[in-house]
């Protein structure tokens, strides 16, 4: 049975007539970042990295030894990084969305202040969306996991993540554009995505997989056994350097998806609604 559902009305037809082009949104995605990547990478630095930096300054630990800590000692990190990844959501969302539909260049505090009346919604929702990785993190500090079983609950963790961005990648650009939130921005981001989610669980597994295989590559393979092979490089301080190559990556990988989400939901509107190129500016407006 087709994703399209089983309704037959005249939405449905413009939904299965749509075409999606994902290396459009891609394209997209990086013709903002090429405008606007002052202010997404400002947002990304205040919101997901000193959160971060605070977390390895506290416990003593890398971010990817947070596992090793028991739960209740994790939580408060969890619960400010949760609220901080909401607002880095919500502003980064605001800041494409002004760049595609207006050529509007908002700074991270406009985009942060135009962006408060949709945060009740936003995080509601957000719950929702990571609620699925936040139980495969619960699985992997659970013990001493076996090596290979590590490894498999953080690539299923990567999966899920892959999967809840290709189905509902859509809900922060409904809750900050359309100016709804909680499930009734889940459930428009599912129905924007009908008739497109093989083409979208592709792109979206496509990019996930083969970001984290560049980055384990390049910081294990390349960087870590560089300073490893360096005088002094070989103990914690190359351990630090190599967290940190890690840590900078997985940032930017961040960064680009930041942008291309909202081009994602710009371009299934116009699939799934006929949207005119010409008409989008006040649609959206």
């Amino acid at each position: 049975m087709s994703d399209e559902g089983s309704g037959t009305g005249v939405a449905d037809d413009r939904l299965s007539a749509g075409e999606l082009s994902i290396a459009s949104t891609v394209s997209a995605a990086f013709e903002v970042l090429g405008r606007q990547w002052v202010a997404l990478v400002v947002l990304t630095l205040m919101f997901e990295v000193v959160p971060i930096l605070v977390f390895w300054q506290v416990y003593g630990l890398p971010p990817s030894r947070m596992g090793e800590l028991p739960t209740v000692r994790r939580l408060p990190y969890l619960a400010i990084g949760f609220v901080a990844q909401t607002l880095l959501l919500a502003a980064t969302t605001r800041v494409v969305l002004a760049d595609r539909l207006r050529g509007a260049a908002l700074g991270p505090v406009q985009a942060l202040a135009i962006s408060l009346p949709v945060l009740a919604g936003l995080f509601v929702a957000n719950v929702f969306l990571s609620a699925p990785g936040a139980a495969m993190d619960a699985v992997e500090s659970i013990g001493r996991l076996p090596e290979m079983l590590y490894l498999g609950a953080s690539v299923a963790e990567l999966l899920v993540y892959a999967l809840m961005d290709a189905l509902f990648g859509s809900t922060a650009s409904v809750a900050v554009q359309e100016r709804s939130g909680g499930f009734a921005a889940l459930r428009r981001a599912w129905d924007l995505a009908r008739g497109h989610r093989r083409s979208l669980i592709i792109a979206f597994l496509s990019v996930s997989v083969g970001s984290f295989l560049a980055k384990w590559v390049f910081t294990e393979q390349v960087i870590r056994p560089l300073l490893y092979s360096l005088p002094g490089l070989s103990g914690p301080i190359g351990a630090a350097i190599a967290s940190m190559v890690w840590l900078t990556l997985g940032a930017a990988v961040n960064i680009f998806h930041a942008a291309w989400l909202p081009c994602v939901y710009l371009s299934l509107r116009k699939a799934s609604e006929g949207l005119e190129a010409e008409a989008e500016a006040e649609v959206f407006s």
